[in-house]
């Protein structure tokens, strides 16, 4: 019978996001009696250069939309602001701050900063229809500037349709996801021992490199009945490209909606 309290006892989680990040979920997985493994699949570093973001931010006045589409592209962002180029953003633009999801409001707050906009659909696509709503239709986006500090190799959807529309935009790059060193032979061992239940995606990018590293020939046979937990459709559309079973997508796309379906998941 499942502890109502622990309804994760007995069960191994591996943690797959970068470890500056997982904290808060291998404590409540932990909470939740889970055994956690946490074998970061990528580190967040800062881009190769901050030329073309220094130079926006010297042009920030010019800009009507400033959109941050993580929680990472915020921290990096007003990091490279504030300690760096020891810049006020209150005093340099009159932009509208545009947020995908809670977390990312959450830690602009953290910054001192209030998001004008905050999409409830956290994905490109409820930020482009929240963005156009708050600018009162499609024929008001034309000759807009919009500045849009994020991830490289981020998906294209926001500013391909925003420009499509007329509108100006800078998408630039202020962090960057690389491979960490992570043991393979104690990983592969675990999932060939089947000592693992789950293991979580938090991004494509931890899938692109949770593959690359125990091997894609080996990727069927070793996840065979292993739940894989994804945060968001397109992290889950990332899984089903490489062709892995036993999806968990929850609604909310966020650490704390993936712990809960994961839980919902072992407790039918």
């Amino acid at each position: 019978m499942t502890d109502v309290n622990q309804p994760l006892k007995g069960r191994t989680v591996l943690v797959t996001r970068a470890i500056e990040q997982a904290q808060e979920t291998v404590s409540l997985l932990e909470s939740l009696g889970a055994r956690v493994l946490c074998v970061p699949m990528i580190k967040i570093v800062p881009p190769d250069s901050w030329q073309a973001v220094d130079r926006a931010i010297d042009q920030l006045a010019s800009y009507h939309y400033l959109i941050f589409t993580s929680a990472n592209g915020v921290k990096f962002f007003f990091e490279r602001l504030n300690d760096y180029l020891h810049k006020d953003l209150s005093k340099l633009t009159a932009a509208k701050i545009c947020a995908i999801g809670e977390a990312t409001a959450r830690t602009l707050k953290n910054f001192a900063i209030n998001a004008n906009l905050i999409a409830t659909d956290a994905r490109a696509e409820g930020l482009l229809s929240a963005i156009i709503e708050n600018a009162g239709g499609e024929e008001n986006i034309a000759g807009l500037r919009f500045l849009l500090p994020r991830a490289q190799a981020a998906r294209d959807l926001l500013p391909l349709e925003l420009g499509k529309l007329g509108a100006t935009v800078d998408d630039l790059t202020v962090y960057q996801t690389v491979s960490t060193t992570a043991n393979r032979e104690a990983l592969v061992e675990q999932l060939a021992q089947g000592k693992i239940d789950v293991v979580m995606f938090t991004s494509p990018s931890t899938i692109h490199h949770f593959v690359a590293l125990i091997g894609q020939e080996n990727l069927s046979g070793l996840m065979q009945t292993v739940w894989a937990a994804c945060i968001g459709s397109v992290t889950a559309a990332t899984a089903r490209e490489y062709h892995l079973q036993n999806l968990i997508q929850p609604p909310v796309y966020s650490a704390a909606a993936l712990i809960e379906s994961i839980v919902a998941a072992f407790t039918k």
